[in-house]
């Protein structure tokens, strides 16, 4: 799959934190919530994306 500068953006951002929404993250990249549901969409069927993972902080 080829990844252009924007996929490139969206993942590095997810990567940091994956609970940002579409118009959030469209801001952040500059485009439309419609064409970062899109992205994630092709970016999730491609492979690029293969989880949404929470990390959870044990009880000490």
């Amino acid at each position: 799959m080829k990844l252009d500068r924007l996929d490139s953006r969206l993942l590095s951002i997810l990567q940091t934190n994956n609970r940002h929404g579409t118009e959030e993250l469209g801001q952040m990249v500059g485009l439309s919530a419609t064409a970062v549901q899109r992205r994630l969409k092709r970016l999730r069927e491609g492979g690029a994306i293969e989880a949404d993972v929470s990390i959870v902080k044990p009880k000490t």
